[in-house]
């Protein structure tokens, strides 16, 4: 699996947080620490989708990232495919699944935090390569990306008469969101969609290991030694 950052990917303002639904049929933000019984609902991407393995994999792994066992939580997602690659030169496979899953900490002021995302991009990023490095998984890309965010609740600005926000850069709502973007590329349809089966596995793997390695509520900083 080819793991790199990917600083171009992300949004060139500020993502509000929460988020509102802008075209017919998306959902908006969804928190599923709150509703996980929703998450085969509200997953307008998903949904046509929903008896492949792949699909039930990150379901699995919603449940679980936004479960107790979790300092993690997901604010977005998105799935495009099976399509036909637009060019060769974009990869030697006909066929490619791709799309993006939105990480941060669940206690908002730790994604606030100076530096702290930044700790936390590294160590998911490293955790994807260790774990590809044990079985690797070809013809698969992720890209990390920080996102910058900016939290509804926690920004001093008073809304305009269209409903936007213009924060200072001291702001107390400004933060960043993780985005990992991915794509599996393969011969036909049920190629794709078993790497991307195994792509998630990898994820909740990194992720696991990534909520294990911070405090619940300390930030992305390194969990005090016993």
């Amino acid at each position: 699996m080819d793991v790199f950052p990917e600083p171009g990917a992300g949004w060139t303002q500020h993502r509000m947080h929460t988020y509102v639904a802008t075209r017919p049929g998306e959902a908006g933000f969804v928190d599923l620490r709150l509703q996980p019984e929703r998450i085969p609902v509200v997953l307008e991407d998903y949904r046509p989708h929903a008896d492949q393995p792949a699909v039930q994999t990150f379901f699995e792994f919603l449940r679980w990232i936004n479960g107790p066992e979790s300092v993690l939580q997901t604010c977005d997602c998105a799935l495009r495919g099976p399509e036909k690659v637009k060019s060769r030169k974009e990869s030697r496979f006909p066929w490619v699944l791709h799309g993006r899953v939105m990480l941060m900490h669940r206690e908002p002021g730790a994604n606030c935090i100076e530096c702290a995302p930044t700790i936390f991009i590294q160590h998911l990023y490293e955790q994807l390569q260790r774990v590809d490095a044990l079985a690797r998984l070809r013809d698969v890309s992720a890209g990390l990306n920080l996102c910058s965010v900016l939290y509804r609740d926690r920004c001093l600005a008073q809304p305009a008469v269209d409903g936007s926000l213009a924060a200072g850069p001291y702001d107390p709502g400004l933060g960043q969101h993780v985005m990992v973007t991915f794509r599996a590329h393969g011969n036909s349809h049920p190629e794709v969609w078993q790497k991307l089966n195994k792509f998630y596995g990898f994820l909740w793997t990194a992720c696991r290991r990534t909520s294990d390695h911070f405090q619940p509520l300390g930030g992305f900083l390194p969990a005090t030694p016993r």
